[in-house]
Formats: structure tokens, sequence, C-alpha cells
């Protein structure tokens, strides 16, 4: 759950660390499909329901190429929906702000030459 870290680029450089050369990095988290609103990372609901703190693809991609890896692939395999019951009674926010705004992925990448 790299999204619930506040020092998500600690996070992969202990990651690439801890790898042997050609070592692969694997996890499975929630991702923003959009920007996520202010108000909403400010959540403590929306931080510890896995949202507030949630990277956005580019952004998953751009911190692992950043701390070194190679070969970095994320995979959106499932939209969230919600409900406006849902939206409100959970996290406080509209049904807008997060239906199909975050999803669950899988980050692939490589310690190493790109094969």
């Amino acid at each position: 759950m790299i999204n619930l870290s506040p020092l998500k680029e600690a996070v992969f450089a202990e990651s690439f660390r801890v790898l042997k050369e050609g070592g692969r990095f694997v996890a499975a988290d929630v991702v923003a499909l959009r920007p996520v609103p202010a108000e909403l990372k400010r959540n403590f609901e929306a931080f510890s329901g896995c949202l507030a703190g949630a990277l956005s693809v580019e952004g998953f991609r751009s911190m692992l190429l950043e701390g070194g890896f190679c070969s970095v692939d994320v995979k959106v395999i499932k939209k969230y929906r919600f409900s406006g019951e849902d939206a409100e009674r959970l996290f406080g926010a509209e049904v807008e702000q997060l239906d199909q705004a975050f999803g669950s992925a899988v980050v692939l990448a490589r310690k190493g030459a790109a094969r």
C-alpha cells in the first residue's frame, strides 16, 4: 500500500536498494485516474481509505523511473464505482469527485537493463 506512505520516494528508493541487479518490483495499489481534489487529500477517511494518497499512473511511472527502475509498466485493472450515498457517507465527497476517479493497478518495474 504505497498510497498510504507520505514518503513514496523513500519507498521506491528502499525497494531499489534491496533488489539485486535484474530484480523485479511488483506492487498492487490504488491509483488516481484524474487529479485528486485538494479537500479530498486533506480528508482522513479518504487517506485511510487509500484514495487521498494515491499516485496517478504517470506519477507512479515517473517516480519509479526517477528512482532508477526501468521497464516500468502500470496497468489499471479495475475502476472504482461510487454511489452518491457512499461518496458522501464514506468520504464526505460528491460522487462526481470519486466515481471512476480511482482504480486498482498492478505496477511492474525492473532494476537493471531494460529487457
